[in-house]
């Protein structure tokens, strides 16, 4: 803005500077006008009076003639008329008031100045022929008073009115340097900030078809190129990551499933062995029952290591999908009973909401199946004390977070609500990650809900999860809407 300021205070200058010599100009000429008039209106007064009082005293004589002189006096408030005899001695009663040096210009009709107590006066004289022995005029005087007080309102006019014409002339410079330099400057110093910030939207458009209007569109045209280069450059990292966490993900998997399919085949026959050996040693008679019960903890110990081969080996291998038609709502209430029982032995209940309409959708039945039983375990796992974990599903229009460029279209959302003791918000970014548990050691390998995800991936769909400590967790589960 101070570019903008400086050029305000300049042209302002410019008026400034002509309104004062104009002013000037004008002033002076309207007192020389008013000291034009004041001698106009005076000899015409004197001339008249003149032939007036040459006739009056030729004719009534001297007494008459100074009566309307006198007369003359009382009507006329600004000029006064006085009888003058020129030869008489400066001083006396009808002395001239002015000197004899500045008295006969004055004779021949020009005005004279002179200073009297606290005022200055303006005289005029007009010869008349009254007696021919002796020289006689009329003295015409009039105040400067008026003149004095007519310069000061004059004065006072030109002050007022070049005051009113310089704000006058502020406001509309003002007024018009904002609406066609300061708010475009700001608009674009603003606009430029933000480009410098990374913030390429927003275009800017200013009216017109100036240089500053020319410049917005350059500078919109040049955010649209960085902004494509950017973009582009954005999906190209973004695909270079993807390929790279792809590779990274598949070099992962056929690790674990070398390292499991190898740990599996060089224990699964030794642990078929100990568990077969365990069934039998608990089922010899006669056996004490301590033997028997350590036969039996033997036994379920190997069936656990089996069942985390299983997981292990489930993770690994990338079994393909088989999609087809499902009931949504139906498989959710065959998963409901199917987990009930295990759920009302810890005092949970589940409840499915929503109405009994088939919600079809093209999915792998197994693989589902599996996602809603290791959800519901998790939930149940979750509330030690009891609770209650509600289900449901319902249709919604949105898009998948990764993609938030592509516009809305219908998925059905299937959620798991529970009750339980909840996750911390450090833990939400990680839970769908390989082998990350919260659980105590032993009780969970940490591939449950990486399985999860996988499989709802596999489905074209997504999972996300919202949880508060100590109030619960609420897992959605969107999947395409079977056409």
């Amino acid at each position: 803005m101070k570019m903008f300021a400086k050029l305000i205070f300049s042209f302002v200058s410019i008026i400034f500077i002509i309104l004062i010599v104009d002013g000037y100009i004008s002033f002076q000429r309207q007192i020389k006008l008013f000291e034009t008039n004041m001698k106009k209106n005076m000899n015409i007064i004197g001339l008249t009076m003149k032939s007036v009082i040459e006739d009056t005293w030729q004719k009534d004589g001297e007494q008459q003639a100074f009566k309307i002189i006198n007369g003359a006096i009382s009507d006329e408030s600004h000029i006064k008329i006085r009888f003058v005899w020129l030869d008489v001695p400066p001083g006396s009663i009808h002395a001239p008031k002015i000197s004899r040096k500045k008295l006969d210009p004055s004779i021949q009709g020009h005005s004279a100045l002179l200073n009297g107590p606290g005022k200055e006066f303006m005289y005029i004289y007009f010869p008349i022929s009254v007696d021919q022995k002796r020289p006689a005029a009329l003295e015409l005087s009039e105040s400067l008073l008026y003149k004095n007080e007519y310069v000061r309102s004059a004065a006072v006019r030109l002050i007022v009115l070049t005051g009113i014409l310089l704000i006058i002339a502020l406001l509309v410079s003002t007024l018009m340097g904002v609406r066609i330099l300061g708010r475009p400057m700001k608009l674009l110093v603003d606009k430029i900030q933000r480009i410098g910030e990374g913030d390429y939207s927003d275009p800017l458009f200013l009216p017109g078809h100036d240089e500053i209007s020319r410049l917005s569109v350059g500078i919109n045209t040049m955010c649209g190129q960085i902004e494509g280069t950017m973009e582009k450059l954005r999906t190209e990292t973004e695909a270079r990551i993807d390929a790279l966490e792809q590779l990274r993900h598949q070099d992962r998997l056929k690790t674990v499933g070398r390292l499991a399919s190898g740990i599996a085949h060089e224990l699964g026959t030794p642990l078929n062995v100990i568990s077969g050996r365990a069934v039998m040693i608990a089922q010899a008679d006669p056996v004490s029952a301590e033997i028997q019960e350590n036969a039996i903890i033997i036994k379920k110990q190997s069936d656990r290591i089996t069942s985390i081969f299983r997981q292990l080996l489930d993770f690994a291998r990338q079994k393909p999908s088989r999609k087809r038609p499902l009931d949504l709502q139906q498989m959710l209430q065959q998963s409901l009973n199917l987990m009930s029982p295990i759920a009302n032995k810890k005092k949970i209940g589940i409840s499915l909401t929503g109405d009994e309409v088939p919600v079809m959708g093209h999915v792998d039945a197994d693989q589902l199946q599996q996602v809603m039983m290791n959800l519901l375990t998790n939930a149940i796992q979750a509330m030690p004390d009891g609770g209650n974990i509600e289900m449901g599903i319902h249709r919604v229009h949105t898009h998948p977070p990764e993609k938030k460029e592509v516009a809305d279209s219908e998925y059905n959302c299937i959620y798991i609500q529970d009750n339980g003791q909840g996750i911390f918000k450090e833990n939400i970014g990680h839970i769908f990650e390989p082998f990350f548990t919260t659980k105590e050691t032993g009780e969970g390998t940490g591939l449950g809900l990486s399985i999860v995800y996988g499989i709802i991936r596999e489905n074209n769909g997504w999972i996300e999860v919202t949880s508060e400590q100590n109030k619960g967790s609420q897992f959605f589960i969107y999947l395409p809407v079977e056409d």
